[in-house]
């Protein structure tokens, strides 16, 4: 594999970014002086990202939010900070932080023209932030609560959320009534979900290359499984396990 010189990618946006170069009067400061370049490809590490259809990014380290507040971005680091950026100016500035002591931030999400950031933890929880005020609401769904499961008959219209842990469970969870209503559990470790848009189904992709799809109300076992880059076994076995498919998205085409 080709090795990856993020540096060069930088330099290469510096480059494009930098206007003219004009000559000025010998010992007047130039604007690039006022910044001292600190940044060394060490410091940078690709992480797997997403892009939606409407410009969003879905990542471990960086969602960018869209809608009324487009111009903002939402950035967390590996010292478990999250930064509210605004880029509508010519230099990004930081508007707002948070830090997390107690957990370790493992994941963020926040949905399409949503004022909520999900922020999922080492531990299993979930916080939820206002991205207006960019404070915590005090909703959070604790990992023990979210495998617990009742046994009631939900209203699937209602506000839910699926709530994927990195052993294969995924999690129906009914953020009004603030219990879950079903469990699914798969075998292979999950990577990401993606609803359907009716709300009816949705869809994993899993740590061996298979994409499993399941209807909501029956999460005994999913009701297709596919490794669309795996070998297929003309004895229709198992198909033969590959690399993890990092991120998968639910489209509807008018074929279906």
């Amino acid at each position: 594999m080709k090795k990856f010189n993020i540096r060069k990618v930088l330099d290469g946006f510096t480059a494009a970014a930098a206007p003219p170069a004009a000559a000025a009067p010998a010992g007047t400061p130039r604007e690039a002086d006022a910044v001292p370049e600190s940044l060394t490809s060490e410091l940078f590490q690709l992480c797997k990202v997403g892009r939606t259809a409407g410009g969003g990014a879905r990542a471990p380290a960086v969602t960018r939010q869209n809608g009324t507040s487009c111009g903002a971005l939402v950035s967390a680091l590996a010292d478990d900070t999250v930064h509210l950026w605004n880029l509508r100016q010519k230099i990004p500035a930081i508007l707002h932080s948070l830090k997390f002591n107690r957990e370790r931030i493992t994941y963020c999400h926040l949905p399409f023209q949503s004022k909520w950031l999900y922020v999922g933890s080492e531990r299993g929880n979930i916080h939820i932030v206002n991205v207006e005020s960019f404070s915590l609401s005090g909703y959070v769904i604790m990992w023990n609560k979210a495998i617990e499961l009742q046994k009631v008959s939900p209203s699937l219209p209602a506000l839910h959320l699926l709530i994927g842990f990195e052993c294969g469970v995924v999690v129906l969870w009914d953020l009004k009534s603030k219990k879950a209503d079903y469990r699914y559990s798969y075998d292979e470790a999950i990577h990401s979900i993606a609803w359907h848009h009716e709300g009816k189904q949705f869809i994993c992709s899993h740590s061996d290359g298979t994409l499993t799809t399941w209807n909501i109300r029956t999460p005994a076992k999913p009701v297709h499984t596919v490794t669309p880059h795996g070998k297929q076994p003309k004895d229709g076995k198992k198909p033969e396990p590959c690399r993890p498919i990092l991120k998968v998205e639910y489209k509807t085409t008018r074929a279906g």
